[in-house]
């Protein structure tokens, strides 16, 4: 659930956001231009609704010249988070552009150094920021920043009189694009936060993260279809293009992009809320959607959690690593287009958790419906002296009694140890009867390293069959229901 939530959040973040491109050098421009294009460039980065935010522009750019080029100022957001009520408020971003020999300008970015948050009950919070950098390159032929980076130093989140109550050493993010073809391009971001810590009364620190970084990118890029494919996911905005810059009309639309591949790494995660600390250690995200631009795609994704240590629960079964290896083929693209569609236009809806709901209804109908394959290539979970394995394949379909057909293998490694461990904890009769009958039913084997370890075949069949090292575990089931 964790991935699948993380991939379609990620996913609709992508949907949500306007790409960036270099151009060729152009005549010049006016003052007039340049605002329409950067209108049309600021309600392509803040459409009405999208990923749970609603924004809510507080006038128009305004631009005036400034020596060779232009000053612009962005006028103040207004975003509300989701549908719990919480807002932010973003007072007006300033913006020098400066021509450029080669074409464009060159942007220098001027942003708040406070953050205005209000919570719904009223409580109020400000955000500060103790030192900021930005910059960047703007094509005013297609309305778009060539490419952006900033960085800001010593966040702080307090209310009123209070103490921080999260703080935030420094946040960068880098966007760029690159012509890879007439009207095709490549996207590249990265996202760095360091230093994030929630804090207590006292200043000590509650949550301790040392660092997170978010990397994407995004291959073939049809800039017109783009527009044209996010134009539709939000009617509701209202915006009407002021500049000149390419779209399409949606009969005429082709794929807007190729392949897309994220990945995210979060590192020295530790808790501190009473009774010592807690560390989580490291974790790794990786997915990437391919064949976008056909009429089948696939998901890939790859998810690890590493040097966790926490306090022994039942010995051998307190977690110290996990990983997942899956890939999703066969998806026709129409249909995954439809379910990410779903998320950016109904990710405003209450509760929050509408948006990917609709996602994995979509994206499992589709998987049903297409003869869609999932290759789980390993789910690991190690403990002190203890594994299990998974591997195999899933085919969802609706004429499946079950629902779908599977030919999984798992392995499990000191499983003597779990119910030794178990049996020495009396409380918890539950755990120790499930162990128990893993140990009943469990073929002795090795697992893929060799090692020895109990293995169970789990084959899930056409006629609806739930077999365990060959035998219908469906009646025994039945009989034992209440």
């Amino acid at each position: 659930m964790c991935c699948r939530s993380t991939t379609a959040v990620l996913m609709a973040a992508l949907l949500t956001t306007g790409p960036v491109i270099w151009s060729e050098p152009a005549a010049a421009v006016t003052a007039d231009e340049i605002r329409a294009g950067l209108e049309d460039w600021f309600a392509d980065a803040l459409p009405q609704s999208s990923a749970g935010l609603t924004a809510e522009l507080a006038g128009e750019v305004a631009v005036q010249e400034s020596g060779s080029g232009f000053r612009a100022e962005l006028p103040a957001i207004r975003l509300a988070l989701g549908s719990a009520g919480t807002t932010l408020r973003i007072d007006p971003v300033s913006v020098d552009l400066q021509p450029l020999v080669g074409g464009g300008f060159a942007a220098n970015w001027t942003l708040p150094d406070r953050i205005e948050l209000q919570a719904p009950d009223g409580a109020a919070a400000t955000i500060t920021v103790g030192g900021q950098s930005g910059h960047g390159l703007y094509s005013p032929e297609l309305a778009l920043m060539v490419a952006t980076n900033f960085e800001l130093q010593d966040l702080q989140v307090a209310l009123p009189g209070q103490p921080p109550h999260l703080a935030l050493e420094s946040l960068s993010a880098a966007v760029r694009y690159d012509a890879v073809g007439p009207g095709i391009f490549d996207q590249s971001t990265e996202l760095q936060i360091g230093g994030l810590a929630g804090l207590k009364p006292d200043g000590s620190p509650a949550l301790r993260i040392a660092s997170i970084a978010l990397a994407g990118g995004a291959r073939g890029i049809d800039l017109a279809a783009w527009r044209d494919m996010r134009a539709s996911m939000q009617p509701s905005f209202g915006h009407r293009p002021k500049s000149t810059a390419p779209r399409l009309n949606a009969a005429a639309r082709p794929a807007p992009l190729r392949s897309y591949e994220g990945s995210h790494r979060i590192r020295d995660v530790s808790l501190d809320i009473g009774g010592g600390p807690l560390n989580i250690g490291d974790g790794a995200l990786d997915f990437s959607f391919d064949g976008l631009d056909s009429g089948v795609s696939s998901l890939a994704v790859d998810f690890s959690l590493s040097d966790i240590d926490l306090p022994a629960v039942i010995g051998p079964l307190t977690p110290r690593e996990m990983a997942v290896d899956l890939v999703i083929s066969g998806l026709p693209t129409d249909r995954l287009f439809e379910a990410l569609t779903a998320v950016a236009a109904g990710a405003g809806l209450a509760p929050s958790n509408n948006a990917l709901a609709l996602f994995g209804l979509t994206l499992q109908d589709a998987m049903m419906t297409s003869g869609a394959r999932i290759a789980i290539n390993e789910l690991l979970l190690t403990g002190t002296g203890s594994r299990l394995r998974l591997s195999g394949t899933v085919h969802p379909s609706h004429a499946a009694p079950l629902g779908m057909t599977a030919d999984l293998e798992l392995s499990i490694n000191g499983l003597a140890d779990m119910l030794a461990a178990a049996e020495a904890d009396p409380t918890d009769t539950q755990t120790l009867g499930q162990l128990a009958v893993l140990q009943a039913v469990g073929t002795p084997g090795t697992d893929p390293d060799g090692t020895p370890a109990l293995t169970y075949a789990l084959d899930i069949t056409q006629q609806g069959q739930l077999l365990l090292n060959g035998a219908d575990l469906l009646p025994a089931l039945a009989t034992a229901a209440p």
